[in-house]
């Protein structure tokens, strides 16, 4: 009998890989997606270069199969298989427009045995097809509504904003400082940890308590205590107060030639609100580990799926670091067996 060893990341398209693995096995899934009509990463069958964005076929069950958004339908269908009854997905994305310069990334040399990223310049200036120019397409909009037609239940659209947005050299409208985090579910009751992620209440003075204010720095998280627990939320005198659906974080510095990395801050949130010590993180577009790295430091297990063999050699990099808090722990696969909604 064949066993599924998780801790791991498979390289390998998410529409091949995603399929194949245990049901109801994972808490929680966490990962951001390539954005459409933004990168190009240098590798076939990457999601987010496809002619159009959207085909609308959702909306009555005739998906084209082709398009962005149902492309990212069939991942979402993959998950509701792996995910427990009680689990939550959360996806990162931003918004795209109908005309723009695809940036592209050569990360597939290798110099001395270590990917070598070298940028190269591409002049390339797609118009999505069926939108006139410089549309705003609203793909974090779509992406929600598509997954609710298929019985994901939406539960929160947090804005991630960013006081240090990427410069932009368009002059005709605002510069893009935020992005969406959408918060689905299988059902009406799923596990939500509310207090590993609450904000500290300020004092009347302004400054947060010394204790709360180092643990909410660098994504850390003070659970409060028996007594601040018990109190209910909106009391005269809470020490922690449920988290609000703005999150202002800055986005994260990387050097390695990965162009478009999400912050460890955002990774701890989701798996602290979404997941117990122990359970199973899934990451379907692995990228270089952010999802797998604060699993594991936060006492969970990790899955990555990415497609980049060069980015996979990263994140292994990434997570050599990190001393993992549990002994490694085999599914059965015996559990892969595929059920009706």
């Amino acid at each position: 009998m064949t066993a599924f060893r998780i801790d791991q990341i498979f390289v390998g398209n998410v529409f091949d890989v995603l399929p194949r693995l245990p049901c109801r096995n994972f808490q929680t899934a966490l990962f951001s997606p390539p954005y459409f009509n933004l990168r190009d990463y240098g590798v076939s069958g990457q999601l987010g270069l496809e002619s159009n964005h959207d085909c609308l076929g959702w909306a009555n069950g005739k998906e084209c199969g082709k398009c962005y958004t149902c492309r990212l339908i069939r991942v979402g269908d993959d998950l509701w298989h792996v995910l427990r009854d009680d689990g939550t997905v959360w996806i990162n994305i931003g918004d795209s427009y109908s005309t723009g310069r695809i940036g592209r990334q050569d990360a597939n040399r290798v110099v001395y045995g270590r990917p070598l990223f070298k940028k190269v310049k591409d002049t390339r200036c797609r118009t999505t097809k069926g939108v006139a120019r410089k549309n705003l397409l609203l793909m974090p909009a779509r992406i929600a509504m598509a997954f609710q037609s298929h019985g994901w239940i939406l539960r929160a659209d947090v804005i991630w904003a960013k006081p240090n947005p990427i410069p932009e050299s368009v002059k005709d409208r605002p510069t893009r400082s935020y992005e969406h985090i959408l918060l689905f579910s299988k059902s009406d009751k799923y596990y939500y940890d509310w207090r590993s992620i609450a904000e500290p209440v300020k004092k009347a003075a302004g400054n947060a308590p010394a204790d709360l204010a180092r643990a909410m720095s660098y994504g850390r998280r003070l659970r409060p205590s028996k007594t601040e627990a018990s109190r209910e939320i909106g009391s005269d005198t809470p020490q922690a107060r449920n988290v609000r659906d703005v999150w202002i974080i800055p986005t994260a510095p990387y050097n390695r030639g990965h162009i478009a990395v999400s912050p460890l801050e955002i990774a701890e949130r989701c798996i602290l609100a979404g997941s117990r010590i122990g359970d199973v993180v899934l990451d379907p577009f692995c990228g270089t580990g952010t999802t797998c790295a604060a699993a594991l430091g936060l006492g969970r297990h990790y899955v990555g799926i990415e497609l980049n063999p060069a980015y996979v050699q990263l994140a292994k990099e990434r997570i050599s670091g990190i001393q993992p808090p549990l002994p490694m722990i085999t599914v059965d696969s015996v559990s892969f067996i595929r059920g009706k909604r």
